[in-house]
């Protein structure tokens, strides 16, 4: 077994680790059959090692045992709301700068970047990060008890700021280590310290399908939101009522919570959150949790949507002052503002009259809700993040809450983090995906152009060749004498290396078993020919197998393993559309109306010959893998030549993008 492989299953611990041991780490290398890559991670995990050591050496205002932990907790989160906010502002600015008589792509829209001290980077990039840094600085923190707190202002700001800087390197450097041990990044160069990938195609598929998954949401998002708006605002459907939190923020910090109801917009908001909760979780998200059942996902749904009133009521007076301090050199924000101490009574009281429940329930949302980083993992349960958990209890009676996270919430990747928290097996969710993807793609056959050529399997489909071993068929489409064999798969979105590790293999998997399949209907075509015919399926005498694995969101799409290619349920389902928009035009006022359509083929003939072209090299993914372009990253590596490594990143370079 290699090192990484032990590392992986956990037998050796890495520098990262709280076990991790310098004299057992060399021990290793120095056994016998140690290969070179064996010896080149040893020497790797030394550096991190050394490396990691003096940055928590370099940490100062956490260690202050004078100060309280409450405390501590609250100007974290106060610095990280700052970065964050402060990020939205520069990045209004460069939107306004945006010409908008041109004409441009969604996918540029989405990636203007902001010039900042160090670089230029994605706003998205600055508040991930500025939340992941609050969250490793929290789990340093102990407990907060009944302190009486400080004032914010009076603290020590330039050496939390550089605590901050600190912990941004720690994050950094352990980020780089984990996808060393699951993603194969590898130290290419010593002087200077040069990190890249090995498999660069696979980082390739990473950064486009990552760039694609992010502006789908977003865009089915935004149609269904204006859609519902508009049928709210016209009449032609009644908003469910709807509470949303409303803050005043006093200049010392202290907050007065109230439940208002909410306007047309906000129930327009509402209403498509929850319709972004699948088909397949409908009667799960309703039912009381396995761990507690007083709650449910949809009460927690409820709960985050008049929670996120809260947040908007800390961000917008923050916002004005960040942007009179941006024109103003003299003028300091008040960090209080940003970070404001909300008493635990009125925020429960807010809670239970907001979604009218018992007070008990209130203070398990509350409770739900609320980061507890320092919990050890049980069951192997993850550790609580501020992106699931945006509250942050500084004492006994009071909570500080970062706002990014319910100001800018990921609810597809959240809905699956609550179940998961709340107790639901996961594993249910195979057999409701393939179900609910068959009849999503037939519905598009029904009403498609290519509707006289094309056949689909309702159901999977079960086949079993002669001498050969039984197979169960997820997706079988005919088009023409085209036989698309369709694995379908439903996965978490991958958000940590270990997370982007298992599954690739997944995939991996996926790829071999739909290849499996496939090559035993190329082996018994009468067969096969046979079995269809049960299904009310018409199979050609002469036909070609297209094997293909169809996953539940873009994450992996655009691959192609050993000949089979990887794609979402949306590509398959817009082939049968026929086209897609790709152009936009933004007007003076920001709205953005309708662009450039591509079609995908000409004719019913032409779709049956160009399908397996299209599932191979989808025309959503091929402008996006043409535009990727290297990007060296800076970081503070101790113990590096001039304290600093380099990794080599792939990225989307928004001006490589096609325009009109």
């Amino acid at each position: 077994m290699s090192v990484v492989e032990e590392i992986q299953n956990q037998q050796l611990a890495g520098p990262n680790a709280r076990a991790f041991d310098p004299k057992a780490w060399l021990e290793r290398g120095a056994k016998s059959g140690c290969s070179d890559e064996d010896l080149l991670i040893i020497a790797i995990g030394m550096l991190f090692s050394s490396g990691l050591d003096e940055l928590r050496k370099r940490l100062s205002f956490i260690s202050r045992k004078a100060v309280p932990s409450g405390l501590k907790q609250l100007s974290f989160i106060s610095l990280c709301n700052r970065e964050c906010l402060l990020a939205e502002v520069i990045a209004g600015e460069s939107v306004d700068q945006i010409n908008v008589d041109k004409v441009v792509s969604i996918d540029k829209l989405a990636l203007q970047q902001m010039e900042i001290a160090g670089g230029r980077y994605l706003p998205s990039e600055i508040c991930e990060t500025a939340v992941d840094i609050s969250t490793a600085l929290l789990r340093m923190c102990p407990a907060a008890t009944a302190e009486t707190l400080a004032s914010l202002s009076d603290q020590p700001w330039d050496e939390i700021a550089r605590d901050f800087r600190v912990a941004n390197a720690y994050v950094c450097i352990e980020d780089l280590w984990m996808s060393v041990v699951w993603n194969g990044v590898r130290l290419m160069k010593h002087s200077p310290f040069v990190f890249a990938p090995k498999n660069e195609e696979a980082e390739r598929i990473r950064v486009v399908s990552e760039h694609r998954y992010l502006l789908t949401i977003v865009q089915r998002f935004n149609i269904r939101f204006l859609n519902m708006k508009r049928a709210f605002d016209s009449g032609e459907l009644a908003p469910t009522p709807i509470n949303q939190l409303v803050a005043r923020i006093e200049n010392d910090g202290e907050v007065a919570i109230s439940a208002a109801l909410a306007g047309n917009d906000f129930a327009a908001y509402s209403a498509t959150v929850k319709s972004l909760v699948p088909n397949y979780y409908r009667k799960m998200a309703m039912d009381g949790a396995p761990e507690d059942c007083d709650l449910s996902l949809m009460l927690v749904v409820d709960a985050y949507l008049l929670l996120m009133g809260l947040a908007q009521s800390i961000a917008q007076p923050a916002i004005q002052e960040l942007k009179r301090e941006r024109k103003e050199d003299d003028y300091q924000a008040s960090w209080a503002k940003l970070a404001p101490s909300i008493p635990a009574p009125a925020l429960i009281e807010a809670i239970e009259g907001g979604l009218n429940i018992p007070k008990l329930l209130a203070e398990k949302l509350i409770k739900f809700l609320t980061f507890r980083g320092m919990g050890k993992k049980a069951d192997n349960a993850p550790l609580d993040e501020l992106w699931s958990s945006p509250f942050v209890q500084t004492s006994e009676e009071t909570f500080a809450l970062c706002v990014h996270p319910l100001l800018h919430p990921n609810f597809q990747w959240l809905i699956d983090v609550w179940l998961k928290r709340l107790g639901f097996p996961l594993d249910f969710r195979g057999n409701e995906f393939e179900q609910f993807a068959r009849s999503s793609i037939a519905l598009r056959v029904v009403n498609s152009s290519l509707k006289s050529s094309s056949q689909i399997c309702t159901s999977s489909f079960e086949f079993t060749p002669t001498g050969g071993r039984e197979e169960e068929i997820d997706l079988l489409m005919v088009l023409g004498d085209k036989v698309v064999v369709g694995e379908i798969k439903c996965f978490l979105q991958p958000v940590s290396p270990v997370d982007r590790k298992n599954h690739r293999t997944k995939v991996f998997d996926a790829a071999k078993q739909v290849a499996r399949k496939a090559e035993a209907i190329r082996t018994a075509k009468s067969d096969f020919r046979a079995r269809a015919s049960h299904y009310d399926i018409s199979i050609p005498e002469e036909f070609e197998v297209l094997p293909v694995v169809v996953l539940n969101h873009a994450l992996g799409a655009g691959d192609v393993i050993e000949n089979v290619p990887i794609v979402d349920l949306r590509i398959v389902e817009m082939f049968f559309e026929g086209s897609m928009e790709w152009m936009v035009q933004v007007s003076p006022n920001g709205d953005v109306a309708s662009g450039q359509k591509e079609p995908f083929y000409q004719s019913s003939a032409d779709a049956i010959q160009t399908i397996g072209e299209y599932l191979k090299d989808p025309p959503q993914i091929r402008h996006l893998k043409n535009s990727i372009k290297p990007r060296i990253t800076a970081l503070i590596f101790p113990g590096a030549k001039d304290d600093t490594a380099y990794r080599l990143q792939l990225q989307i370079d928004p001006d490589s993008l096609p325009t009109c």
